[in-house]
């Protein structure tokens, strides 16, 4: 193996496990800049897949030799890797299509506090974007009771940019956080002894994922409860591979992200995938509630107010509102 080959190897295991890209977009792109096969082929999904799953990238031969030449890719690298590549239990792909790629807070991790379900984005033309729990997706709930017209009550909206901000901001501080990541290092010395458990569980989920997309594709479930049911099972089988992830010896959060604030500093800019692996690498679940009570819904200026007080009163009332409504679980 060639140079260029061991470079294009090792750019998609970091895309992969570092990134969290597809198989399908790094085939993409390495098409479309000229970078292909030794037979001057197109890249295909499965020729990359059966490649990065070779134990020759560890120098491990077709009889099971080890050491036969140098290695591309490290044992602990190569194990991370087959584990998120493993078919049964790292897809991702969504047959329903309720995952986002186009928003940073969309693909489950931000819930209703009523109904614990996922929020969808909503996005009209000329109306910033938002986070709803949808009746027509996440169904009925004895938290979202009826009204006399038909409607639901209590169904959780947010706006998405102004959450993001929060979020951010939150995500900063808990960087800080020298207590919880001290707590974390102690976990993970003993993280291994929980990779069987962990991978059971996952299993268990994939299986029933599978089993509500076969029961919407035989019309036993509902399209809308399918759903919501993939939906919740995929945010659990996400949380599970990133907790086997981190049980490999993979850096935390902290390590990759605390000292790099020349980069957090461009937050604003960074594509919307980017700004959810940010996301996902710390925080496992967000939870958000009714507006409070005893807060305005609408801020308006107060007579004599200059612009300048009157938009710091609106920011702080936003500061407030969030506060009160918004649990973060952290990822551990």
């Amino acid at each position: 193996m060639n140079d260029r080959e061991a470079s294009l190897i090792s750019e998609a295991a970091s895309r992969v496990l570092d990134q969290d890209e597809t198989l399908y977009s790094i085939v993409k792109d390495w098409n479309a800049r000229g970078d292909l096969t030794r037979k001057g082929s197109s890249w295909k999904h499965s020729v990359i897949r059966n490649v990065l799953n070779n134990p020759a990238l560890v120098g491990t031969n077709s009889a099971g030799v080890e050491n036969c030449w140098t290695p591309i890719l490290d044992r602990q690298t190569f194990e991370r890797l087959t584990e998120r590549l493993a078919p049964d239990s790292a897809r991702r792909t969504n047959l329903l299509g309720v995952k986002s790629s186009k928003h940073a807070l969309g693909g489950g991790l931000v819930v209703c506090a009523r109904c614990e379900k996922p929020l969808y984005p909503v996005a009209r033309q000329g109306v910033r974007t938002k986070l709803v729990c949808r009746a027509f997706a996440n169904g009925d709930h004895e938290s979202h009771p009826k009204r006399d017209n038909g409607s639901s009550e209590g169904r959780v909206s947010i706006d998405a940019s102004a959450l993001e901000t929060y979020l951010f901001e939150r995500c900063l501080a808990h960087l800080d956080d020298d207590a919880f990541w001290d707590d974390i290092k102690r976990k993970r010395e003993t993280a291994d002894s929980d990779r069987a458990r962990l991978r059971a569980e996952r299993d268990a989920r994939q299986g029933e994922r599978d089993r509500a997309a076969r029961a919407f594709i035989a019309g036993i479930m509902s399209e809308r409860d399918a759903q919501s049911e993939v939906a919740r099972l995929d945010s659990e089988i996400t949380r599970l591979s990133e907790q086997i992830d981190r049980a490999h010896g993979g850096p935390t959060a902290r390590d990759v992200w605390h000292e790099r604030r020349e980069v957090l500093d461009r937050f604003k800019d960074w594509t919307a995938s980017e700004r959810r692996l940010f996301f996902r690498a710390l925080i496992e679940r967000v939870s958000v509630g009714d507006w409070p009570s005893g807060l305005p819904t609408t801020t308006l200026p107060r007579k004599n107010e200059a612009p300048r007080a009157f938009e710091d009163r609106r920011a702080a009332l936003t500061s407030e509102a969030m506060r009160q409504r918004v649990s973060i679980e952290w990822s551990d």
